[in-house]
């Protein structure tokens, strides 16, 4: 669903917006840390 803000409410919620992102982005360098040690264990190399 697309919401329309007005300029008073974009500046109101423009952190959370930028938290949002920021919190994706976190999450997927997690994600990528994660699978990159899983990888690296040598007991998947068998």
């Amino acid at each position: 669903m697309t919401r329309y803000l007005s300029e008073e409410q974009l500046h109101d919620y423009q952190r959370f917006f930028d938290d949002h992102r920021r919190l994706k982005e976190l999450v997927h360098e997690l994600e990528e840390l994660s699978l990159s040690i899983v990888e690296s264990d040598p007991r998947w190399k068998r």
